[in-house]
């Protein structure tokens, strides 16, 4: 049986070397980015260091979810969009309010007189009461221009609001969307990862390194399988930190968790 030369386990021994040294540069970009989110998420400095648990996801039937049911989501929950259609609301109560006092201001004014009957005065409603009664209109001057300008402003301020609110809508609805497409995705490759990939990968280094070492395989061989790993494994945390972002932002965008049930 073949074995491999001093040389070729010097040469392994320097890459395992090199990986441990990968390692411990990231255990320290690590801790810097513990700390930084600790600042943001208000952590005292000499609090205990955060334990970060490692990313799982929870299972979500996106089936349930297509374009019209996130769209219909989006458009009657979402925060910013209510908020919107609440200025839309109150600029069409302006103009209301505005023609409403583009009118002119009625009176209606009575008056009573007390008459004594003169003695001796043989004439019609001799020491009758007077009642009178009178309507008035006021209209100051220039107050149907000005009130016209009024109606007007609160015209412009209600197509603004609504045309800000027609924008949002769209890009909510836009951004809701692709983000369910995303997801879908994100969804679809972990569990390519987590049903085979990330195994075989495993198997194939396993499978290279006793290959290696009774000198039926070469070093560059043994070292493409540990790359492969390596790139499946970051494969691998890419699709779950994008998967969990994915989430956060869709469920933002609808108000609502995706894991609640649908109610039609």
């Amino acid at each position: 049986m073949n074995q491999v030369s001093q040389a070729s386990i010097l040469n392994l021994q320097v890459e395992e070397a090199q990986l441990v040294n990968e390692q411990l540069r990231l255990s320290s970009e690590m801790k810097d980015l513990e700390a930084e989110l600790a600042h943001i998420s208000g952590h005292a400095e000499h609090a205990a260091r955060m334990n970060l648990a490692p990313l799982r996801i929870t299972p979500l039937n996106l089936q349930e979810w297509n374009d019209d049911r996130v769209t219909q989501r989006v458009v009657a929950q979402n925060a910013e969009l209510q908020a919107l259609l609440t200025d839309v609301k109150v600029n069409e109560a302006a103009i209301e309010l505005a023609r409403k006092t583009y009118l002119p201001d009625f009176e209606l004014m009575a008056s009573y007189t007390k008459r004594d009957k003169i003695p001796g005065m043989d004439i019609a409603n001799n020491g009758q009461d007077l009642l009178g009664a009178r309507i008035g209109i006021s209209l100051p001057l220039w107050g149907a221009s000005k009130q016209s300008e009024q109606i007007k402003e609160a015209v412009a301020g209600r197509d603004r609001s609504t045309h800000a609110f027609d924008n949002a809508r769209l890009m909510q609805i836009h951004q809701a969307r692709a983000l369910l497409a995303e997801l879908k995705e994100s969804q679809q490759r972990i569990s390519l990862f987590e049903s085979g990939l990330l195994q075989l990968s495993q198997q194939a280094v396993a499978a290279a390194q006793s290959a290696y070492l009774t000198g039926k395989e070469s070093y560059a061989n043994l070292l493409e399988a540990l790359k492969k790993q390596q790139d499946t494994e970051y494969g691998y945390q890419e699709a779950l930190v994008a998967w969990q972002l994915q989430v956060a932002k869709l469920e933002a965008l609808m108000g609502q968790s995706l894991g609640e049930k649908l109610h039609e």
